[in-house]
């Protein structure tokens, strides 16, 4: 019975030393590393024209939400303002209308995968498809930091267009 006991003791050591299977930073290597809850908020100057060849300088906030589940499913929430610029807050409402498609905050749910063949989940730079429901998903490739808290979603215009977010090249992620 003695030997029972010290056999389960050894078995469940065992089981628990190697449940973690973490890699030298301490970061879990069994599973990928977008799953959890990210956040971007992101604030810069945006220009825009105005009448008789003016412009109007203003700060664009952005707050960003995703919700990464097991189970490749993914929802989040957009929330964005306009600040400065010397905009009264009527100015600031209808500039807002023209500029926020779909509202200046709103959810949204959709899928991801991870589009890397035999992923491996320790390599900080990871391929995804990322789609809203009812939307084509997009390849998407994140750079994570080596602690894989953060990652960097790079932002990309429209063929023949200036992005609209200036010089801000990505969009910094920090895990919830």
């Amino acid at each position: 019975m003695k030997m029972k006991k010290y056999l389960f003791l050894l078995l469940g050591l065992a089981f628990i030393s190697c449940a973690g299977e973490d890699n030298a930073d301490g970061n879990e290597t069994s599973s990928d590393p977008i799953i959890g809850s990210w956040r971007a908020q992101e604030s810069f100057p945006l220009t825009i024209p105005a009448d008789e060849g003016a412009t109007i300088t203003f700060d664009y906030n952005l707050n960003i939400q995703y919700n990464f589940l097991e189970n490749g499913s993914m929802n989040g929430s957009t929330q964005l303002s306009i600040s400065g610029g010397g905009l009264t807050q009527e100015e600031i409402d209808a500039l807002s209308a023209s500029l926020f498609e779909g509202g200046a905050n709103e959810t949204f749910s959709g899928t991801w995968a991870n589009t890397n063949q035999n992923a491996d989940f320790s390599q900080t730079t990871q391929v995804y498809s990322i789609g809203d429901t009812g939307e084509t998903p997009e390849e998407a490739t994140l750079t994570f930091n080596a602690s894989f808290t953060e990652f960097r979603l790079p932002i990309e215009a429209e063929e023949g267009e200036e992005s609209p977010f200036g010089d801000i090249d990505y969009f910094t992620f920090t895990k919830q």
